[in-house]
């Protein structure tokens, strides 16, 4: 089949990531529909719906890219858990866009449709999406200091590790809406607009970034160019080829008591009795 090497449980949340982020994309070509238009209701839930299913998504895989890196024998029980991260991802944002509704909060909101401008608005933005949004960015911090912690003792880690970074994405992309947030609450009389264009910038730079990130990774590159291993290779990709490369084989990290081969970090095989392979690469 074709793409064979990234038919797999990390890939497969990438794609769902990259669906909402598509959805998100959608909604911005309806442009600045009148207020209180059919199309601009759509909007307004479409955004709210995609943007929050993103976070969500890659609250979702910075989870599975910790735990794929510091406890890979969990790898095989978490790719179980795949309805439940569907339930999340999209159900969670489902009624949390509902919820505006509750009070009309949807309609134009500047430029475009989603949460109004309104005292009941700004509750909903920051309760309904900045929550989310702020706790997601922080528990990527700590995904990311942990992951950093952790593989820094490994030796040629200069090479394919794009994905280390992947954690830190969310947080670049929204830092500065972020603020534009905060400055709005603190002087809502006072808009900056630099801090405005850097929101839409980088905000809608997140799809480009997840893009580079993966696009950068051997299985991604070797599928791209056309150039294919052989079957005893290809029997070796496995779910967490996102986190390591053959560069890393043999390289031990110390984690605690215990030491871990970082080109074996461990994958999910279904259909294999044993959850943990190697050899993997980023």
């Amino acid at each position: 089949a074709r793409f064979k090497s990234l038919q797999n449980f990390s890939f497969s949340l990438v794609l769902f990531m990259s669906c909402s982020e598509f959805l998100y994309s959608i909604s911005n070509l309806i442009g600045n529909p009148p207020d209180g238009s059919a199309a601009c209701y759509l909007q307004a839930g479409l955004q709210s719906f995609s943007m929050l299913a993103a976070i969500f998504w890659n609250c979702v895989i910075a989870y599975v890219l910790k735990n794929a890196i510091l406890f890979p024998e969990k790898l095989l029980v978490i790719s179980k858990r795949m309805p439940y991260f569907h339930l999340y991802c999209w159900g969670v944002p489902l009624v949390l866009t509902l919820l505006p509704s509750a009070t009309m909060s949807y309609g134009n909101a500047g430029g475009w449709c989603w949460i109004k401008n309104t005292k009941a608005g700004e509750f909903w933005r920051f309760f309904q999406f900045y929550a989310p949004l702020w706790a997601v960015m922080g528990y990527n911090i700590q995904v990311y200091w942990s992951i950093r912690k952790v593989v820094s003792r490994a030796d040629k880690l200069d090479k394919k590790k794009s994905l280390l970074f992947f954690p830190l994405i969310l947080v670049v992309c929204w830092f500065f809406g972020s603020i534009n947030r905060i400055q709005n609450m603190a002087k809502p009389n006072n808009p900056i607009a630099w801090l405005y264009v850097l929101q839409v910038v980088f905000g809608n730079s997140q799809g480009f970034f997840h893009f580079v990130a993966y696009g950068s990774t051997p299985p991604v590159r070797r599928e791209i160019m056309g150039l294919h291993t052989d079957t005893s290779e290809m029997e070796e990709l496995n779910d967490s080829e996102l986190l390591d490369d053959e560069s890393h084989e043999g390289t031990i990290i110390n984690q605690g008591e215990r030491k871990i081969p970082v080109g074996s970090v461990g994958s999910v095989d279904s259909s294999s009795s044993s959850p943990i392979r190697s050899q993997s690469e980023i």
